[in-house]
């Protein structure tokens, strides 16, 4: 007899309406329910407007833009040019992120 893992699953009502959460059983034990569900490697959340993935992608974007920022800081020692290309580089990294992820 197979086995489910209670930690794999929870119940997310897809719906803009107020509506009672579901009691999901398995094993005899309550399973409570999530507000978020990842599927396909998205986020999503329960009223399907993609707050929790854009918040989400943000912090990603922010702490790459960090990671990445001793390319352009004022202590670092680059020419106008290559600060310039640079820029420009990361901007149009950032402007097809965003087109990827609306």
């Amino acid at each position: 007899m197979w086995r489910m893992k209670q930690s794999q699953y929870a119940p997310t009502n897809f719906t803009d309406r107020k509506i009672p959460d579901l009691e999901v059983e398995i094993n005899s034990n309550r399973i409570p329910c999530a507000d978020t569900l990842k599927y396909l490697r998205m986020t999503l959340d329960s009223k399907l407007n993609w707050n929790y993935l854009i918040e989400k992608k943000e912090q990603e974007l922010m702490i790459k833009f960090r990671k990445m920022y001793w390319l352009m800081g004022r202590n670092f020692q680059l020419s106008l040019h290559n600060k310039l290309l640079t820029r420009v580089f990361i901007n149009r990294f950032f402007f097809y992120l965003d087109l990827l992820w609306g």
